[in-house]
């Protein structure tokens, strides 16, 4: 199962760093992209600014090491376009970037330290508990022996009454 999920993140991050880096190449090439950023009431530097965000975020998110951090980046640039896209009233890009936030958020949440820490300390629970299963059954499976209890080898390890013990501890001290 664990692999099937790292495959599956792999690729979901692959799609999504690819989707970006497109979009932020278009975004720096199209002057269309420019005059709706003017639209919106953005200054034209903006326009730069965001192309570059996308591109470097989507390179970033390829790397595991750091594509949490990525996708934090990506999650607040995205939000700001919904936010920009509610305000303006324009709804038929509400979806094409709702869909890439939820990318993002599931890639960043799958991608975070603390949750490859929770997966493998979750294995080793289930190690552990299948383990002392096994030693349980193999108890349970096992006839019953009975218990031996130890026996003094020696005079002075024997246990004695308290008569005898207080004659040898008066003939000790005489």
């Amino acid at each position: 199962m664990t692999n099937f999920r790292t495959v599956s993140i792999g690729i979901g991050s692959t799609l999504l760093a690819l989707t970006l880096i497109g979009l932020g190449l278009v975004e720096w090439i199209d002057p269309a992209a420019l005059g709706a950023f003017a639209t919106w009431g953005y200054p034209e530097r903006f326009h730069g600014i965001f192309a570059v965000v996308e591109i470097c975020g989507g390179l970033l998110l390829l790397l595991p090491v750091v594509a949490w951090y990525s996708a934090v980046c990506l999650s607040v640039l995205l939000a700001c376009a919904i936010s920009t896209h509610v305000w303006n009233g324009q709804a038929q890009l509400l979806m094409p970037a709702g869909v890439l936030l939820a990318g993002i958020l599931v890639v960043g949440y799958a991608r975070h330290p603390s949750t490859l820490a929770l997966t493998r300390l979750r294995a080793v629970a289930d190690a552990v508990a299948e383990r002392e299963i096994a030693q349980q059954r193999q108890r349970l499976a096992s006839p019953a022996r009975p218990r031996t209890e130890f026996k003094a080898t020696n005079a002075r390890t024997r246990p004695a009454g308290r008569a005898t013990a207080a004659t040898n501890s008066a003939a000790r001290s005489s």
